[in-house]
């Protein structure tokens, strides 16, 4: 009993409390552009950020939802940045994908946010959801509180420090609101650096490709990711989707939510993985195709979530009615971190 009530206490001060072994790692692709990405155990909970710079201004493209992590990008990005920071981007509309922006908005109170029609439209259920995600925050805090009761008075006094932290960063984090993004904004100028802003239909109920001139990149989050993570049954327009991506010359690499940089041709995976889903008949086994597990073959880490995230695919597409989005993506999301 003891031992339970141990380890839910530590899941949760996990939750608040920042550990040097999931710090995130700076890449610098460039002078003007860099890409925050998670530590590899946790890589599909947290998806990659990235910060673009101009000679006036910089902009985030991207947020998650683990918000102990994101308190520690905030304090990074205002100690390496020396331009303001004047616009934050969101490149899909899912929950996890949104739910940070409060942080940010806060952080960074004159940056403009720019999302997906589909957010701005839907304001009111992210505002809920996000409501509803600090309120568990807090049954979470009020059940360890109770908790502690049981404990030895050595280690009350260990767990009431972590806990008294925990109650501040909820207390913050309740004061905060997930605000209105922007209108429709097909480009923003950094000075001497332009990002062009594109809708998607893609990943999510509504998606943004944004691609700077300066090194041709294309920051498409969880709509580029290697191995689609589908979560809705409109295969057909995603992939057509990426399909006119793969032909665009002037792009050069592409940053997914998941997974390292690569360049364009490599498209041809996430391509062919939609492609294989979409062929698939009702009466075969859920097996990889073989010409597709051999398109991966060469990384271990998409080797081993091959399979599941085909199932996941095969599983949303038959089951689900057309244009649905799954309610379900951060269950599944823990599901395919237990096997990194």
């Amino acid at each position: 009993m003891i031992f339970q009530m141990m380890r839910f206490l530590t899941l949760l001060i996990l939750t608040f409390l920042s550990l040097s072994c999931f710090a995130q790692q700076w890449h610098q692709v460039d002078t003007h552009t860099f890409i925050i990405a998670p530590h590899k155990s946790i890589a599909q909970l947290q998806a990659n950020q990235a910060v673009i710079t101009g000679t006036d201004c910089a902009a985030i493209i991207n947020v998650h939802g683990d918000f102990t992590v994101l308190e520690q990008t905030i304090n990074q990005i205002k100690k390496r940045l020396s331009v303001p920071v004047c616009y934050l981007i969101s490149t899909g509309s899912s929950h996890d994908e949104i739910l940070g922006i409060a942080l940010l908005q806060h952080a960074f109170p004159a940056a403009k946010w720019i999302a997906p029609d589909y957010v701005k439209e839907n304001i009111r259920v992210y505002q809920s959801a996000y409501r509803q995600k600090i309120d568990d925050y807090s049954l979470s805090y009020s059940v360890s509180t109770q908790r502690t009761k049981t404990l030895s008075e050595q280690e009350t006094v260990h767990w009431q420090k972590r806990l008294h932290t925990a109650k501040q960063r909820i207390a913050y984090w309740q004061s905060l609101d997930i605000p209105l993004p922007q209108g429709k904004v097909t480009s923003v100028q950094l000075g001497q650096n332009t990002l062009e802003i594109t809708p998607a239909v893609a990943a999510s109920a509504g998606d943004l490709f944004i691609f700077n001139q300066k090194n041709g990149g294309l920051f498409g989050g969880a709509s580029v990711d290697p191995i689609p993570y589908v979560t809705h049954n409109s295969i057909s327009q995603w992939h057509n989707t990426l399909v006119s991506l793969k032909q665009r010359n002037e792009v050069v690499w592409l940053l997914p939510s998941h997974g390292k940089p690569y360049k364009r041709d490599e498209l041809t995976k996430p391509v062919a993985f939609l492609h294989a889903i979409m062929a698939f008949g009702l009466e075969q086994q859920p097996s990889v195709p073989a010409a597709l597990r051999t398109m991966y073959k060469n990384d271990v880490a998409e080797q081993q979530k091959l399979q599941l995230l085909f199932n996941l695919a095969l599983k949303h597409t038959q089951s689900m009615p057309t244009g649905t989005i799954s309610t379900y993506k951060h269950e599944h999301r823990n599901t395919l971190a237990q096997h990194e």
